[in-house]
């Protein structure tokens, strides 16, 4: 029995946590043709700091149509599995896509939302939506990078500056 869900609503995310990455080449990605595609989460440092970026979450899975089925995905931080699949289901939402096979059913994934459907329901959905073109290269751009169209905020420097000295000196923001 597979576990579709309806799109994931965005969650709040950290601020240490930048946007989802798509594939370089987006060449047939809107069609019935399937396409292999990574979203991933990626740890974004402060500005003026010089360590790099991490690879902190992600996720395998092909593309047809507005249908996106997940292969396989990983997290190398506490929670960060999550919230990579919030802002994939936020993405895949701003996209146009209307279905989301999360594979196996486990209780992590019910607790985001997914759905245990009967077979015939999931096929019969699954065919129609193959057919539809989604808006995926649209929203990730020509790059393939979705950092600047995630379901985070835009980035306040001033901001998170202010709270670091603010910590720094023992006082909350």
């Amino acid at each position: 029995l597979l576990v579709a869900a309806t799109l994931l609503a965005a969650l709040a995310a950290p601020t240490a946590l930048s946007a989802l990455s798509a594939p370089s080449s987006l060449r047939g990605v809107g069609g019935a043709t399937p396409c292999f595609v990574t979203f991933e989460l990626w740890t974004r440092p402060p500005d003026g700091c010089t360590e790099p970026a991490q690879l902190v979450a992600g996720d395998l899975g092909c593309v047809v149509g507005r249908s996106y089925t997940s292969f396989s995905g990983f997290h190398t931080a506490s929670g960060s599995g999550s919230v990579q699949l919030a802002l994939t289901g936020a993405l895949l939402q701003r996209a146009g896509f209307g279905w989301w096979d999360l594979g196996q059913e486990h209780g992590y994934k019910s607790g985001l939302g997914a759905a245990a459907v009967p077979r015939s329901q999931f096929l019969r959905t699954f065919r129609r939506l193959r057919a539809e073109r989604n808006r995926l290269a649209e929203v990730v751009g020509p790059g393939g990078d979705a950092s600047e169209a995630s379901a985070l905020p835009p980035r306040d420097a001033s901001a998170e500056a202010a709270a670091a000295a603010a910590a720094a000196d023992g006082k909350a923001p």
